[in-house]
């Protein structure tokens, strides 16, 4: 669907045909329809995905905690290193967090809904209140289609020939982030040096 709706950006489109610039306002219309019915369900699924994976968590943090309790009644039994052991694992368990706060690509799934929902009101109020501002409309939603596209890469990650790459993919930010710190590091002070 965004990816029709950037091809339906007013720009693309130039017709002179009445006819086929009516089918064309009705598709564009439908596609919006559709648009904000896939933003809306994406938002719900990643809100019962967190939630899912919260209760899990509760649920496990619940049972882990009655066994060790089960476990701690034999204490009498255990040698000091298996009570100092189960002493850890009960505060591990007690400041563990859910998995899905451990996801980075949850992380990512948010900023591309933050970015899809001020996307989709930027193409609203300039379609239909400011005209004369489609290219940078056309920009807006250019920039939330790559995103979108990118979300791709988490549902890819399972598969055995696509994982590595998205694996890679995901360790990029971490690489262009030391990279530019060494080129900043090494670029500010010659620029100071040679302009001052």
């Amino acid at each position: 669907n965004w990816s029709l709706l950037c091809l339906f950006n007013p720009i693309v489109l130039k017709t002179d045909v009445v006819d086929a610039a009516e089918v064309i306002m009705i598709i564009e219309i439908a596609n919006e329809i559709l648009t904000v019915m896939s933003f809306i369900y994406q938002v719900f699924d990643e809100v019962r995905e967190m939630r899912q994976n919260r209760l899990r968590h509760e649920r496990f943090v619940v049972q882990r905690t009655k066994q060790l309790e089960m476990e701690f009644k034999y204490l009498e039994l255990l040698s000091e290193e298996e009570r100092e052991f189960l002493q850890k694992e009960q505060t591990a368990i007690k400041k563990s967090k859910s998995v899905y706060a451990n996801d980075a690509w949850n992380y990512f799934d948010w900023f591309s809904i933050a970015i899809m929902s001020v996307t989709l009101i930027v193409h609203f109020v300039i379609k239909y209140g400011f005209p004369d501002y489609s290219v940078e409309r056309g920009i807006l939603l250019s920039i939330a289609l790559v995103i979108v596209w990118l979300r791709m890469f988490k549902f890819c990650r399972v598969l055995s020939t696509l994982g590595p790459f998205c694996v890679i993919i995901a360790s990029l930010p971490k690489d262009f982030v030391k990279i530019a710190l060494v080129y900043i590091i090494l670029y500010v002070p010659m620029v100071c040096t040679f302009f001052h």
